[in-house]
């Protein structure tokens, strides 16, 4: 099923990471670290890939951008953004 949700796949945190790394390389792409996340099952990902793969939509990321936001989180905003990522896990 394509829009069955990846977590309901059995697909972990380490997978997801692994994921993306091969759609990475293979594709010569650069994604967001939350790409599985914010695109949570086969069919919106495939449909996410292939608009940037034809440059429909613009994927370049601002990894220095991305790290100073980061870096610039209180204790408490990213113990909050932790949490949320990990409601996909149903830990």
């Amino acid at each position: 099923d394509l829009e069955l949700g990846f977590s309901e796949l059995g697909l972990d945190s380490l997978g997801s990471v692994e994921l993306r790394n091969k759609l990475q390389s293979g594709y010569d792409l650069k994604l967001s670290s939350t790409i599985i996340f914010d695109y949570s099952n086969i069919s919106s990902l495939a449909d996410y890939l292939l608009k940037i793969m034809f440059n429909e939509i613009e994927h370049d990321i601002d990894i220095d951008n991305d790290l100073n936001q980061i870096n610039n989180l209180t204790e408490a905003e990213a113990e909050s953004l932790l949490i949320e990522e990990l409601k996909y896990f149903n830990f």
